[in-house]
């Protein structure tokens, strides 16, 4: 299908070694070292909460940004005036297996990185549901059913 050609295409730019692009994503980021912000006394009001952001393509539109403007979920902190900063560390084409296998290389630089962060936030199973959903529907299961299966994946 066509979508099973997609995220095949995605697949192919997943990082051979993910550990090194990672740790190269924290290096490049503010979080190796503390962000403190002052207020207009010049006080220190907080330090800014680092958000994780790990997934599919999805975490990768909402949360990745660009060499040349911040991404989607980075204008909305900016604009509500969150003390935080985020970081994606999300792969387009990736499923929920490749996350939380620990063979994948994924999954180990993914806790790694989620120490230093305040918050993860997950953004799986689209990949899934596009691989899986046909093939569940064809064996004539409900939608409750082939929903209750993808979300099953994120239980173990």
């Amino acid at each position: 299908s066509a979508a099973k050609e997609l995220i095949a295409s995605a697949r192919l730019r997943i990082p051979t070694d993910p550990s090194a692009y990672i740790n190269a994503a924290l290096q490049r980021s503010s979080w190796s070292s503390a962000e403190i912000l002052v207020n207009a006394t010049s006080q220190v009001n907080s330090t800014k909460k680092k958000i994780l952001v790990v997934g599919d393509s999805w975490g990768t539109v909402t949360a990745a940004g660009s060499a040349t403007s911040l991404s989607f979920f980075e204008r909305k902190l900016k604009y509500h005036q969150c003390h935080a900063t985020s970081l994606s560390i999300a792969f387009p084409g990736t499923t929920t297996d490749d996350w939380l296998s620990s063979t994948s290389g994924l999954n180990g630089p993914m806790k790694l990185a989620a120490k230093l962060a305040d918050y993860v936030w997950i953004i799986l199973m689209g990949n899934d549901a596009l691989l899986e959903m046909p093939t569940c529907a064809e064996d004539h299961k409900t939608a409750v059913e082939c929903g209750n299966q993808l979300f099953g994946k994120m239980l173990i």
